[in-house]
């Protein structure tokens, strides 16, 4: 018996096949008769492909699952009576400004005005405690209450050394829209 230069026992071309193709691993392909990113579906000679969840493709090619609507909100003040309307998460300005209009005015308040508007923000309203002439409130807007406390705060006065108090706060919400 001859010995082969890697040992005593002679290498076979079987052997040798088998150490390429451990060493060679086999390229992947998409599966079965699909192309890249599918999977088949069917059964029966009713075939087809289906996308593999999650597999991808570009942003570009995917399509969107909702959208993001932006909320509108607005406040309503009577110079007359001191009253007021409020709207939160109304779908366009215009929406918000006539739904406080008409909180404000359902008491009978005769000169109601849109006194702020407001987008997908918090409000906070602050009102003097005391009541004389030269007092005036603060209304803020931030993207959160606190920092729109601090905005209003910063706007009211009030002369009589009393601290200022709020009245009204609230935050519009974005809304989505599931397609």
């Amino acid at each position: 018996m001859k010995s082969s230069m890697f040992g005593a026992a002679p290498l076979h071309w079987a052997n040798l096949l088998l150490l390429l193709a451990l060493a060679f691993p086999a390229i992947a392909h998409a599966e079965g008769r699909c192309p890249a990113g599918q999977y088949p579906i069917g059964d029966q000679g009713v075939g087809g492909c289906a996308p593999i969840p999650g597999a991808g493709g570009s942003p570009r090619e995917q399509e969107p699952a909702g959208q993001w609507h932006k909320t509108w909100g607005a406040i309503a003040s009577s110079g007359a009576t001191a009253d007021a309307g409020v709207a939160v998460n109304r779908p366009s300005k215009e929406s918000a400004e006539k739904f406080a209009l008409s909180d404000c005015s359902r008491r009978g308040a005769p000169d109601c005005k849109v006194i702020f508007t407001y987008r997908n923000q918090c409000v906070a309203w602050m009102v003097p405690s005391s009541k004389d002439g030269t007092s005036r409130s603060g209304l803020g807007s931030a993207k959160d209450p606190e920092e729109a406390r601090i905005v209003a705060q910063q706007g009211c006065v009030d002369t009589g050394g009393k601290a200022c108090q709020v009245v009204y706060e609230d935050c519009t919400k974005p809304v989505y829209e599931a397609f």
